[in-house]
């Protein structure tokens, strides 16, 4: 009868949390890259000038950006003017 009413007792598993935090790995990837290109570098003096470094990565984007804009402003006054030559609005 005893054995009617007894619990059973509890599982017990080996369960180890883990977690994951996707800063630390970023954080490790980064140091493991830059570890190496200093490794590589670690021979060579560098000095950065930062304003000169900035104008070299903005002026090609800011030249290709004012290049796309001319050509897309071109062929808008291309097709206006081909519209109204078309109605039969001439300007010269």
């Amino acid at each position: 009868m005893a054995n009617l009413f007894k619990q059973k007792a509890h599982y017990v598993f080996n369960y180890k949390p883990r977690f994951y935090d996707a800063r630390k790995e970023r954080l490790e990837a980064l140091e493991k890259k830059y570890s190496k290109e200093k490794k590589e570098n670690a021979g060579k003096s560098t000095s950065t000038n930062f304003r000169e470094a900035w104008k070299k990565s903005k002026a090609p984007s800011r030249n290709n950006a004012n290049i796309k804009t001319a050509m897309i402003i071109v062929i808008l006054v291309f097709l206006v003017y081909r519209y109204f030559k078309y109605i039969g609005i001439t300007f010269f």
